[in-house]
C-alpha cells in the first residue's frame, strides 16, 4: 500500500501517507477492546477464529475494489493534477530520479542511515506497547481499565500519524522524524516516573504522538530521498532492517526478568532513539541521476 499510495502523491506525499498509515494505529486502538469484548462472549478458539474472518473479509475487499496502483492506469495524474503541472510541481521539489542500480543503493549513506534509525526506532515502540497493558497494570489499573489506555495511546499514535506526515510536506523530513523521536524519548522519561492518570496522560500523549510518525514516515522518508521511480527497491530493502524490531520483546522480558522492572529496558530504548535521532540528522540525500540523463 505504501508503494501505491508514494505512486499517487508526490506533492501532498506525507499527508496521503499519514492517513494511510493511521490504520496501524487505529487497529492498535480498536483491535485489543474488540478482542476483549469477545473473549467475555466466547471461548478462545472462538475469539481467534471470528477476528481472523471478519479481519480477513474486510481486507480482501477493500484491496479488490478500493487499492489501483498507479494513477496512470486509470487515465489520471499524479496529486490529481494535469499531466504538465504535476511535472512542474514535482520538480519544484526536485527532479525526477532515474533507477537506481542495487549496487548505487547499498553505496549510498542515506540507505544505512535511515535503515539502521529505523531499526533503532521500532525496538521501543514494540517494546513499550507489548506490555504497556502489564505495566499500567503492575502501576494499580485494573485490567480492563489498563487495555482502554493502551488502546488511547494506540488511538494518539493514528493522529500522530496524519501530523508527522503534514510536517513532512512541509518542512524537512531528517528534521520531522527527529522531532517524532524526541516525543517518545519524553514519553518514556515520564514513564519512568509515572504512577499518577495526569503523568500517565502525558505520557500516552508524547509517546503516542511519536510512536505515530514511526511507520508513517519511514515511506515519505525512503520516498523523499530515492525518489519515485527508486521508492519500492529502497523501501523494500530498507524495510529488512526493521526485524531488529523483535530485539525490543526480548530487552522487555530480560529487564523484568533480572531486575523485576521494565525501566532498564526503557534506558536502552531511550540510547536507541538518542543515536537514530544522530543518524535521521546526518543522513544525506544520495546524488541521484535526471530521469532525462
Amino acid at each position: 500500500p505504501n508503494t501505491a499510495v508514494s505512486n499517487w502523491f508526490e506533492r501532498y506525499r506525507g499527508k496521503a501517507l499519514g492517513i494511510s498509515t493511521s490504520g496501524i494505529s487505529l487497529s492498535g486502538a480498536v483491535v485489543p477492546l474488540f478482542l476483549f469484548y469477545l473473549l467475555r462472549h466466547f471461548s478462545l478458539g472462538q475469539a481467534t477464529l471470528l477476528n481472523a474472518l471478519i479481519s480477513g473479509v474486510l481486507i480482501f475487499s477493500t484491496a479488490y475494489l478500493l487499492v489501483k496502483d498507479r494513477p496512470e492506469d486509470e487515465g489520471l495524474s499524479v496529486d490529481g493534477l494535469e499531466p504538465l503541472s504535476a511535472l512542474a510541481t514535482a520538480g519544484e521539489v526536485k527532479a525526477e530520479a532515474s533507477e537506481l542500480r542495487n549496487r548505487e543503493l547499498f553505496r549510498s549513506q542515506a540507505f544505512w542511515h535511515i535503515g539502521l534509525a529505523y531499526g533503532l526506532m521500532l525496538p521501543g515502540v514494540v517494546g513499550v506497547m507489548s506490555q504497556l497493558a502489564p505495566r499500567f497494570k503492575d502501576i494499580g489499573f485494573s485490567g480492563e481499565r489498563a487495555i482502554v489506555m493502551m488502546s488511547c495511546a494506540a488511538l494518539v499514535g493514528a493522529g500522530g500519524k496524519v501530523l508527522w506526515g503534514w510536517l513532512c510536506d512541509k518542512f524537512d523530513s531528517r528534521k520531522v522524524v527527529s522531532m517524532s523521536i524526541l516525543c517518545q524519548v519524553l514519553g518514556l522519561l515520564v514513564l519512568f516516573s509515572g504512577k499518577s492518570v495526569g503523568l500517565l496522560s502525558v505520557f500516552i500523549v508524547l509517546f503516542g504522538l511519536g510512536m505515530g510518525g514511526v511507520m508513517s514516515t519511514l515511506p515519505i522518508v525512503a520516498a523523499d530521498f530515492f525518489g519515485r521511480n527508486n521508492f519500492a527497491k529502497a523501501y523494500g530493502y530498507i524495510a529488512l532492517f526493521l526485524a531488529f524490531q523483535s530485539s525490543g520483546y526480548l530487552m522487555m522480558g530480560l529487564s523484568f526478568d533480572l531486575f523485576g522492572s521494565y525501566n532498564y529496558a526503557y534506558l536502552g530504548f531511550i540510547v536507541f532513539y538518542l543515536i537514530a535521532m544522530l543518524l535521521m540528522l546526518g543522513a544525506r540525500r544520495p546524488r541521484v541521476r535526471d530521469a532525462t540523463g
